[in-house]
């Protein structure tokens, strides 16, 4: 996702983000990083790959600025925009 042709700023979204931490600050090769401003459960960060994606891995980085880092996630994925699934827990393995 690093490829900005590919993967466009466009492709990135959130309902809530802050002028310094843009959904497209997600992207892994992004000098900063994506933050909620407000953590009540209810915010996320949406990628709209284009097209249909097999994932192996999902890799999750704290802000580099502040002590700020992922604690738990929910991986949902849709291929219509309407029907969504989650990704069960067991599937999401940790690695230190």
């Amino acid at each position: 996702m690093d490829d900005k042709r590919r993967f466009p700023d466009s492709f990135f979204s959130s309902p809530l983000s802050s002028k310094s931490h843009s959904a497209s600050d997600g992207r892994a090769s992004s000098a900063s990083s994506w933050c909620s401003p407000l953590v009540d459960g209810k915010n996320y960060l949406q990628v709209d790959l284009g097209t249909l994606y097999r994932l192996d891995y999902l890799v999750t980085y704290g802000d580099s600025s502040r002590a700020k880092w992922v604690a738990t996630y929910r991986l949902d994925y849709t291929i219509d925009l309407i029907n969504w699934k989650t990704v069960p827990e067991k599937v999401r393995r940790r690695y230190p």
